[in-house]
């Protein structure tokens, strides 16, 4: 892939590092060289749900920023 992006709410809590989906999803994502960028807290809860997947090796993405507002629970 090149230039490759996906982002949204993929309602998988990723920062639960043992949690079968996210491992499974950890998995998908390293067969196909692909990252997960968001490293915080994007629920109001405190859980990872909203992510920004890339090819980090064809893609330059940083300065990543998660910004709560007061009309949803995520960010």
């Amino acid at each position: 892939f090149k230039n490759f992006v996906i982002l949204g709410d993929f309602n998988i809590h990723v920062n639960q590092i043992l949690n079968s989906s996210t491992v499974h999803f950890s998995d998908i994502l390293s067969s196909f060289n692909l990252k997960q960028l968001v490293n915080g807290p994007t629920h109001k809860l405190g859980n990872t749900l909203d992510l920004i997947v890339a090819n980090t090796d064809e893609t330059d993405i940083h300065d990543i920023n998660v910004d709560f507002n007061n009309s949803s629970d995520h960010a």
